[in-house]
């Protein structure tokens, strides 16, 4: 194997599997069960263009609440919704957040992102045929684990709400 690849790839995933093992420990010390490992296949928006991960990349699950990810360029948290609690559901209780609502089934199928009127959101789900919802918070590469706690907790907040 050629070791210049084997350097270019250590220097891009050292700094993930780091970060995601401080992820962890600072998520089961705040008593969330979680597990980890590598997952490949995400696609990634970048622009208006969409672009399909072939490599693998630290995803951390928060059992009951969310998935944390960290890709290449970004730290995404992603939780779904049943479609019934979702049309129902205040978006603007993710206020402060980068986030994209998006089908399941058709994960390219935007509900809501930036770019678009969050006021829209409940009729574009209306009108499809998804049966859950995926919704991702948007966050800066290796976002600090500070505020990365703060959103699940945010998470966990809203997720326990809305089952009860």
């Amino acid at each position: 194997m050629d070791t210049k690849r084997m350097r270019v790839l250590n220097g891009e995933y050292e700094p993930l599997r780091t970060h995601t093992r401080n992820m962890v420990k600072a998520l089961t010390s705040s008593g969330f069960e979680c597990e980890w490992g590598y997952f490949a296949q995400h696609s990634v928006r970048n622009g208006d263009e969409w672009f399909f991960e072939h490599y693998p990349i630290p995803v951390i699950t928060v059992k009951n609440v969310c998935e944390i990810g960290f890709d290449l360029n970004q730290t995404f948290i992603e939780f779904k919704l049943k479609r019934e609690v979702s049309i129902a559901f205040d978006f603007t209780r993710l206020h402060g957040f980068t986030f994209e609502v998006y089908g399941l089934t058709d994960y390219l199928n935007d509900f809501y992102n930036v770019d678009q009127d969050i006021n829209d959101i409940h009729a574009k789900i209306g009108k499809s045929d998804e049966k859950e919802i995926g919704i991702s918070l948007l966050f800066g590469y290796l976002e600090s684990v500070e505020n990365l706690i703060q959103a699940v907790n945010k998470l966990k907040e809203i997720v326990n709400a809305e089952l009860a």
